[in-house]
């Protein structure tokens, strides 16, 4: 939990540094970097270990990540990064770097206009299916959807889609459920 309240924090700094100053295009660039470094964290258990141990100095992690932004950026680390990176070394919280960079995903994607719907079915949709669902979606929100799959066998048939706090239970299951509250109550 204080983990995520952090993330949020330290994401939303970020967003706001790099959206004030340079535009929509360094977002996605930014985004990308950061993916790029969850992704060497991620890949690289030995370097996660080595870089977020306390034996090794800031300014060796410092070094080191400056290297590895320069690698994962393809030269296009800006100014802004490379600091909010420093500033996660200074303040020991990059072992918070995956979850930050799952919530400036998400400011990205709400800055341009681009919601993400949890969806599950009993099995896997063909890509016309899918597509048919995002369709059906973005007709009834009028904005861009990026629909995150989930496959529940325990649904029995039919699909779940979430979007924001409202939940759309068009599943097997959720109507045999409802068939037995209204039996119980009748």
């Amino acid at each position: 939990m204080i983990k995520q309240v952090i993330a949020r924090r330290y994401a939303r700094a970020l967003f706001e540094v790099i959206n004030s100053n340079l535009s929509q295009g360094d977002l996605s660039q930014t985004l990308k970097i950061l993916e790029g470094m969850c992704q060497i964290f991620k890949e690289h258990e030995d370097f996660r270990h080595l870089i977020l141990s306390p034996r090794f100095d800031r300014a060796t992690k410092l070094r080191v990540l400056r290297t590895l932004l320069e690698s994962a950026s393809g030269g296009q680390a800006g100014g802004p990064v490379v600091k909010f990176f420093e500033h996660l070394v200074r303040k020991n919280r990059l072992q918070c770097l995956a979850e930050i960079s799952r919530v400036f995903s998400l400011l990205v994607d709400e800055f341009q206009g681009v919601i993400t719907v949890p969806v599950w079915s009993a099995r896997e949709p063909s890509n016309e299916e899918k597509e048919a669902v995002r369709g059906k979606i973005h007709s009834v929100t009028g904005r861009t959807v990026k629909v995150l799959w989930s496959v529940d066998p325990s649904l029995i048939g039919g699909l779940m889609v979430r979007v924001g706090e409202a939940v759309v239970d068009g599943s097997i299951r959720g109507q045999l459920q409802a068939f037995r509250r209204r039996m119980v109550e009748a």
